[in-house]
């Protein structure tokens, strides 16, 4: 909760003098310190099935900044390995 109020000083005073934050203001503030790249989210889910895939792009889609943002930002890299492998052992002796 900490590292998301360090992204806006008025959640950062606000958490340094009540101890918490509301559930709005860490979505803000998750907004805010992912548009800064502050906070870099790690998601793992198997494409394969679809489990999760609709929750990763509804994310991205809410919190990422948006494509026409500035040219002066920080580029984004993202590593999307696919992996599929059927593991077959054979031994001969």
């Amino acid at each position: 909760m900490e590292n998301v109020a360090e992204s806006d000083d008025k959640l950062l005073e606000k958490f340094f003098d009540e101890g918490e934050l509301s559930a709005a203001e860490i979505k803000d503030g998750l907004k805010g310190a992912f548009q800064q790249q502050t906070f870099i989210p790690v998601f793992a889910t198997p494409s394969s099935i679809s489990v999760g895939v609709p929750q990763v792009l509804d994310f991205i889609s809410e919190h990422a900044p948006s494509p026409l943002m500035p040219a002066n930002q920080k580029p984004y890299a993202a590593m999307i390995p696919k992996l599929k492998f059927q593991l077959r052992i054979h031994h001969r002796f």
